[in-house]
């Protein structure tokens, strides 16, 4: 029975959860997306730029929530907004905007 529940409960919640974190991501990856026409050598980025940027971001907010660490996350802004600003707007003006 409890091999059962794996595969049929657990792997279905699983796999609704993968779901929408995918549909959460690729709606955030598609704002950023837009920011392409803003920097000419966007225009050249690989095709799962946005995704990647986005679903690293997620990753380090994960593991500081998962590490019981949420006080630290605004303290990550200015960093994560360059990383993700950098491809779109070029470095400098990514660090200025970051640092506003």
């Amino acid at each position: 029975a409890s091999v059962a529940r794996v595969f049929a409960v657990e792997a279905a919640a699983s796999l609704a959860v993968t779901e929408r974190q995918f549909a959460t991501v690729e709606s955030f990856a598609a704002m950023l997306r837009g920011g392409r026409r803003l920097y000419p050598r966007a225009a050249e980025l690989p095709e799962p730029t946005e995704r990647t940027l986005i679903g690293g971001i997620a990753s380090i907010v994960s593991g500081h929530l998962l590490a019981e660490e949420p006080q630290l996350l605004p303290g990550l802004e200015p960093e994560l907004t360059e990383l993700v600003l950098m491809p779109y707007v070029g470095p400098s003006e990514a660090r200025r905007i970051s640092l506003a």
